[in-house]
């Protein structure tokens, strides 16, 4: 158990690691988080895995791990940048030719008109209109632009291009000193009242935050050397991992230390709205009231949604570069919140958190937690077969019947392992699941081996 949700790191001088655009953000101790989902074990994770032991020499993938982070992926930073009448009329008529291009089917899609009409409209506004009402640079109407402009270079695959827009829109509606503080956007978000338009654009740039983390993750990603063996030690090797790795901390210091301060807030006079928050200290953020993670509690201004995509995006990340004893609190907040949600047995939900747990078997596994792995396994195995028509709960429901198949296997029950390899193998045969059934091929091609041996 973990004991306490945030920790911030002794004040230290911040590396300036992006260019002239965006300050750096300070590496703060992530938050520490306990579990609620149902399954804890206190005890240090062990430095030797799963796959390193000689139980492991095989290369076993949990399949469902490989569901796109799409699933999660939170778009709070792409909204409409507003009606088109308070644009003015040359803005607002590149900006329909821009939406012409770009809001297509994707075979109809122009990229390259869509960023030339947006640019042009943001270069318009900036160079003639920025003193009219509505078209001052931190006007959500003209960061959305901004956002818009970033997305569909994204969609092109200029990543580069893209983060210089991300950056740019950051500079618009955060200060280089929130930037360097999270204490400080924190201390806004928990003052703004929900009608306040300010509070639209703190979230769009949290938003931002969150896709600049994943631009800086993919070009990591991309960067790696053939066989490079990825790990807590050596991830700030890769820049873009290092970089990353700091905007997610931003992020899950700024939203869940809001949350924390909102779910306090009655018990501690100095948190109701209107305060100065001056005695946000890590005094306080110590301190032994904890969210309880329930969407019933969550300020207005942090839905649901959100703050599950937002911990699943950093959880991702840091199960890739190692760092489990941050993903798997992470994962099961998340667990937490679409659990206790008024929506908790609808297909949506359901699938998403089968999602969410085969991530938490493949981390288990990974860190020899068997008795984790067989309990999320199994919970797993139980809520996924209640959608099978459904693509997440079926790739999920793959994913746990061959960690099932996987466990097994360890114990040395080899004939009820084939089983569950064979049954993994014929429902990703159903979904043309190639991953799924390459590796159940090849798992019960290994079984089979071991029973005649």
């Amino acid at each position: 158990m973990f004991r306490s949700i945030f920790r911030t790191a002794t004040k230290q001088q911040p590396k300036a690691i992006l260019n002239r655009s965006f300050s750096a953000v300070p590496t703060y101790r992530l938050p520490k988080v306990n579990t609620k989902s149902g399954y804890s074990n206190s005890r240090n994770y062990s430095r030797e895995t799963f796959f390193e032991s000689h139980h492991g020499k095989s290369a076993i993938v949990v399949v469902g791990s490989a569901i796109c982070i799409g699933v999660f992926a939170y778009q709070g930073y792409v909204i409409f940048f507003g009606p088109g009448s308070v644009y003015p009329s040359q803005v607002r008529k590149l900006l329909k030719e821009g939406g012409d291009a770009f809001l297509q089917p994707e075979s109809k899609r122009n990229l390259d008109h869509a960023i030339n009409y947006y640019t042009q409209a943001l270069e318009l506004i900036n160079t003639k209109y920025s003193s009219e009402k509505y078209m001052e640079r931190d006007s959500p109407y003209v960061t959305g632009i901004v956002a818009r402009i970033a997305e569909v270079y994204l969609e092109a695959g200029n990543k580069e291009m893209a983060i210089e827009y991300f950056k740019n829109l950051l500079n618009r509606v955060f200060s280089k000193e929130e930037l360097l503080d999270y204490k400080l956007v924190v201390k806004k978000l928990v003052s703004q009242k929900k009608t306040d338009p300010n509070l639209e654009n703190s979230m769009r740039g949290i938003g931002t935050i969150s896709k600049l983390a994943e631009a800086y993750e993919n070009i990591g990603d991309s960067k790696l050397p053939p066989g490079f063996n990825l790990n807590r030690n050596n991830y700030g090797t890769i820049p873009e991992y290092k970089v990353a790795d700091e905007l997610y901390t931003w992020i899950l210091n700024t939203v869940l230390s809001s949350y924390y301060l909102h779910f306090n807030k009655p018990k501690t006079q100095s948190f109701s709205l209107g305060g100065n928050y001056d005695d946000i200290t890590d005094d306080i953020l110590l301190s032994d009231s904890y969210p309880d993670f329930n969407p019933k509690t969550l300020p207005p201004y942090l839905s649901e949604y959100l703050v599950v995509s937002l911990l699943y995006n950093a959880s991702n990340f840091y199960s890739k570069i190692g760092k489990y004893d941050l993903a798997s609190p992470l994962l099961q907040r998340s667990l937490d919140l679409l659990g206790k949600s008024k929506n908790a047995k609808n297909e949506t939900n359901v699938c998403k958190s089968c999602v969410l747990m085969t991530h938490l078997v493949s981390i288990a596994k990974e860190q020899n937690e068997i008795e984790a792995a067989k309990f999320y396994t199994e919970k797993g195995i139980n809520i996924a077969k209640e959608f099978t028509d459904n693509e997440e709960c079926l790739k999920s429901l793959v994913s746990f019947v061959f960690a099932d198949g996987y466990l097994k296997e360890m114990d040395k029950r080899y004939s009820e392992s084939r089983i569950e390899y064979r049954k993994a193998l014929e429902l990703s045969k159903s979904l043309e699941y190639e991953e799924g059934i390459a590796n159940a091929t090849e798992s019960i091609e290994r079984v089979s081996n071991l029973m005649s041996s």
